[in-house]
């Protein structure tokens, strides 16, 4: 059985054949590459947390020259090395990662659920990146109704279910530390960020979701828009999203 840990699990859910969750996450696909090419110059130097299939080393790998990138998933960095020979990619965890390099930007897609210690490892980013550089952060909302509908998923029966109607593979999250919006930010400030933007992104509804087809991605999107523009309504959006910037050394 195909699950989170395998390449192919990563890469299907950018070209699922559901429409809603393709959408969900080439949304924060488009949302990260369009912040990494606005934040950084071609020399920058530049560091991946959370190699994955490589849906954002397979962008960036000519946009840069310098590029180093962690995972630790030995399959995940494996691959990477052999399809990028001429980035540093490296079995490593964020939350005790060393180096003496020092990098223009960072990102981090959908890794700090799946880490111990938030703290740890934002504070590593930060350690990491030069004065004024850059880093670029999402993570679930902690009651995203993506979130929320996800934890069925522990059930085998209703993870099963879930395969036949997706007709593809379905897999419990594996999400372990998940933050609210104020948590986050709280943590951010404590590692030494400033916020430079924000954006919340991606609404789920079940049912609509999974039979709406076209239809009801566009309706989920219409609510997604409206969602945005309330505090407290945009926590039922799944993902959060940050531009940082290192103001000191």
């Amino acid at each position: 059985m195909i699950k989170q840990a395998d390449i192919e699990f990563q890469s299907n859910l950018y070209q699922s054949k559901n429409p809603t969750r393709r959408w969900i996450h080439q949304e924060r696909q488009a949302w990260v590459l369009q912040n990494i090419y606005d934040y950084s110059l071609p020399d920058s130097k530049v560091l991946e947390v959370g190699t994955g299939c490589g849906i954002y080393t397979t962008k960036i790998a000519n946009w840069f020259s310098d590029i180093t990138t962690l995972d630790v998933n030995s399959e995940f960095v494996n691959s990477a090395k052999s399809k990028f020979p001429k980035i540093d990619c490296q079995v490593a965890n964020i939350e005790t990662f060393k180096s003496a390099k020092k990098y223009d930007l960072i990102f981090m897609s959908e890794v700090l659920e799946h880490v111990s210690n938030t703290q740890d490892s934002l504070n590593t980013v930060f350690q990491h990146l030069k004065p004024s550089g850059f880093f670029i952060l999402t993570t679930p909302n902690k009651y995203s109704t993506t979130e929320l509908v996800a934890k069925l998923l522990k059930f085998p029966l209703l993870a099963l279910l879930a395969k036949k109607i997706y007709g593809e593979p379905v897999d419990e999250l594996g999400h372990i530390n998940l933050k609210t919006r104020s948590q986050l930010i709280s943590q951010l400030a404590k590692a030494g960020f400033t916020v430079v933007t924000s954006h919340n992104l991606a609404f789920y509804l079940p049912v609509i979701a999974e039979f709406g087809g076209e239809y009801g991605k566009k309706f989920l999107q219409s609510i997604e828009r409206r969602f945005r523009k309330s505090y407290l309504l945009s926590n039922f959006l799944w993902t959060q999203c940050y531009v940082l910037k290192k103001e000191r050394a």
